[in-house]
């Protein structure tokens, strides 16, 4: 943990303040950090989950077990800021696909229910970019992938990372990245005389 030098007296800066409301866990300075921090979290869930109502709950969720985990946090030499909304990621990500699993209807994990969605009133802002026939046909190639790696295209669509995809489908990182490049290149493949309808894939997935 940073420690200050006993010959300095100086005004704590963020960081400093929001290790030292964490380990007091006074709930009136527990209210402090959720205001500051409560945004990020919801923000998270929402673009996982779709819905706002489930993203409210988890973020009540997420605060609520950090509260009675307080004692087990450690910033490990991290400016305590960064640290602590790490820490809060962390458990919101582990309530995200705890409810994820337990309603399946959260995530979409085929072609078909996919293209219904993106018909409807609020378009996956990953493809909103892409004219309807360029997004058929990439909805069209899509559904000649394998399940996982329809799966996993899809989720990655949806704003989920590779370790997140790992913990939902049950598979591990490395499976998951290797699924996740054989699909991108067959779609590429698919799709290479429509170079437009590739668009929405160039959020290439990342290493996380």
């Amino acid at each position: 943990m940073f420690r200050r030098r006993k010959s300095r007296q100086s005004t704590p800066n963020h960081d400093d303040r929001s290790a030292t409301l964490a380990n007091t866990q006074d709930r009136d300075a527990f209210a402090a950090l959720y205001a500051r921090f409560s945004g990020r979290i919801h923000a998270y869930a929402l673009q996982r989950l779709r819905d706002p109502d489930l993203a409210a709950d988890i973020t009540s969720t997420v605060f609520t077990r950090a509260l009675a985990a307080l004692p087990s946090f450690e910033h490990r030499g991290q400016p305590s800021d960064k640290a602590f909304e790490g820490w809060l990621l962390a458990i919101a990500r582990n309530a995200v696909i705890d409810q994820a699993r337990a309603v399946q209807r959260l995530t979409i994990l085929d072609a078909d229910t996919y293209r219904h969605h993106l018909t409807g009133a609020s378009p996956d802002p990953a493809t909103a970019a892409v004219m309807p026939d360029e997004r058929e046909r990439l909805l069209d190639a899509l559904r000649r992938l394998n399940t996982t790696q329809q799966r996993i295209v899809l989720l990655r669509l949806q704003g989920w990372n590779g370790a997140e995809i790992a913990d939902l489908l049950d598979m591990s990182h490395g499976a998951v990245r290797a699924a996740q490049y054989r699909a991108y290149a067959r779609l590429r493949t698919l799709l290479e005389s429509d170079p437009a309808a590739t668009s929405a894939l160039t959020t290439e997935p990342d290493h996380a």
